[in-house]
């Protein structure tokens, strides 16, 4: 096989597939990269979350007895991310190893290094779910039904407004995946992704009322997670280029996902570095709204001091009597 000594560049679009073939939390969650950033100072990023809203009225036809009324524009939420993390893979590659061995940079050191970022992030996401703060908590235990499970976490995320209905999906731990393929009711679903290869689409073990159930490996067997993808986002902001001319250097974002890749060389060690970076922050969506039938049912819910927000987008589940760490 040839030495192929290609540029950060032409190794990028390569990445992204790589990290797809070996990704599911991430691809179940809405991504974000710097496209999306309203501003940033220092570790934090704010995204606009909500839409902005105006209020209609009805004017008395034909009396122009008193004065019509005018409303604020509501909404135009943002949320703050915080960037906790830099994933990142960096191996060397001495000149001896460049030149009589068969080293193919992409599939052989670039290709092993995406994965390995793409898993990073992925754990990172299963420590966020330990610590999410979820409004609702749902029971789902061996013998019951999981397709009357789906509907009535369906209905519960309905009546909190949580849209559209076609991103909502069941995450399950191996028990819990278990008790769901026993549904004679379950059906194949077709669309988690463009490629029969991706791992999403490997996960996803069928449909149950229209919720997606997707089963991961990596987490506890027993733990469940009902949730939307706008449950938490997970954003990605690739570090800038070093200033030098001895490094071969590229950024790129695909689907909201964004990395770096630079290639150094060491003259003082006499090896070559290839590094695959980004910086990452995991941040829940905590956006309860005050509900109700006036005006403001969709401004967001004053806390009192102390107490901290939940979220309406996801359902803790306990499985079997307990809610299992993923």
């Amino acid at each position: 096989m040839a030495v192929l000594k290609e540029k950060s560049t032409k190794i990028m679009p390569y990445l992204f597939p790589v990290m797809e073939q070996t990704s599911i939390l991430s691809l179940l969650f809405t991504r974000v990269d710097s496209s999306y950033f309203e501003s940033s100072a220092g570790d934090k990023a704010l995204i606009k979350l909500g839409k902005l809203r105006a209020v209609a009225r009805k004017y008395n036809y034909r009396d122009r007895t008193a004065p019509i009324r005018t409303d604020d524009i509501r909404g135009g939420e943002s949320i703050e991310v915080k960037f906790g993390g830099h994933a990142y893979s960096a191996t060397e590659l001495t000149d001896e190893h460049l030149t009589m061995d068969p080293v193919d940079l992409v599939t052989d050191v670039v290709g092993p290094q995406a994965e390995a970022v793409a898993d990073d992030i992925e754990e990172d996401i299963r420590q966020a779910f330990n610590s999410l703060r979820a409004k609702l908590t749902l029971t789902f235990n061996t013998g019951d039904d999981p397709y009357d499970f789906a509907v009535d976490a369906m209905a519960e995320l309905s009546g909190f407004k949580v849209a559209p209905v076609d991103d909502r999906f069941w995450l399950v731990g191996s028990n819990v995946a278990r008790d769901v393929l026993k549904s004679d009711r379950i059906t194949r679903y077709d669309s988690a992704g463009p490629s029969n290869e991706m791992a999403l689409r490997r996960a996803v073990i069928g449909e149950l009322a229209g919720l997606r159930v997707v089963q991961d490996l990596s987490v506890d067997p027993n733990y469940s997670l009902v949730s939307s993808q706008t449950g938490m986002l997970v954003a990605t902001k690739a570090p800038d280029i070093p200033p030098t001319g001895a490094v071969s250097g590229a950024k790129m974002a695909r689907n909201g996902t964004e990395l770096r890749h630079i290639i150094d060389y060491d003259s003082q060690y006499l090896v070559t570095r290839s590094i695959v970076s980004t910086f990452s922050g995991i941040t829940p969506v905590y956006d309860e709204r005050k509900g109700g039938r006036g005006s403001d049912r969709m401004d967001l819910k004053e806390y009192a001091d102390g107490v901290l927000p939940v979220s309406v987008r996801f359902a803790r589940v306990n499985y079997n009597g307990t809610n299992a760490q993923a």
